[in-house]
């Protein structure tokens, strides 16, 4: 289930303390369920992004490890205890012809082979003061479009996906390139992240939707960029 929340110009983000408290008890726990998964595939303990709270102006983050967030999704019953709500980026792209969509590979660990909206991706640590860089980055990375490439840019919404607890920043972008150069851009990059891209008509979203498989979060973006109805 998602939830969906206008968000207005200019938005501050602050970054905080958790307000999560960890006893030796909780880490033992935490640290008992990274061995765990550690002995089953490689893991980087990287810092991820967190929101603690919102408000249509401002966003207010953490900065924490990944193995906490790993240990809530191993462990669900930790969400209450750890506080961690991953901050992402999801782009929705548009260009004279349409929307941009593209398929997720067969290799990556989430959702393989369905479409969604793109670019997108979790905020690196790095970029916590500036979910719009991590946007932009991921844009290069998967589509092979650079910043001076896109015009009227607009962070409008915050859709928190309930089941998993991540928030995305829903960005809407236009990019000067046309559908051709757009397709050949992102058949030269080097990204193992999509396996096809395609610019889907305005009038032709919806029929898109119906007949594929396309993330959830990705229709809602749509939805609420062509609807005010936010709660």
């Amino acid at each position: 289930m998602n939830h969906v929340y206008r968000l207005k110009q200019p938005l501050k983000i602050i970054t905080r303390e958790s307000t999560a408290t960890i006893d030796s008890s909780l880490e033992k726990q935490i640290d008992k369920i990274w061995q765990q998964q550690s002995a089953k595939r490689s893991l980087t303990d990287n810092h991820i992004v967190s929101v603690n709270n919102w408000q249509p102006q401002l966003l207010e983050i953490s900065i924490r490890p990944y193995r906490e967030f790993l240990a809530t999704l191993i462990s669900p019953e930790l969400k209450t205890k750890l506080k961690i709500q991953p901050l992402a980026v999801s782009g929705i792209l548009h260009c004279e012809s349409g929307y941009l969509l593209a398929r997720r590979s067969a290799v990556v660990s989430q959702l393989p082979n369905y479409w969604e909206c793109a670019p997108s991706g979790s905020v690196d640590a790095c970029n916590c003061d500036n979910p719009l860089q991590q946007l932009y980055d991921e844009l290069e990375e998967e589509i092979n479009i650079k910043l001076d490439e896109t015009t009227a840019v607009d962070c409008f919404v915050l859709i928190e996906d309930t089941t998993t607890g991540v928030y995305d920043l829903g960005i809407s972008l236009t990019v000067t390139l046309d559908a051709e150069v757009i397709a050949q851009r992102f058949q030269q990059g080097d990204s193992n992240e999509y396996s096809e891209l395609k610019i889907i008509p305005d009038n032709a979203m919806l029929d898109f939707f119906n007949t594929n498989s396309v993330i959830q979060t990705s229709i809602v973006l749509y939805e609420t960029l062509v609807s005010e109805h936010c709660i």
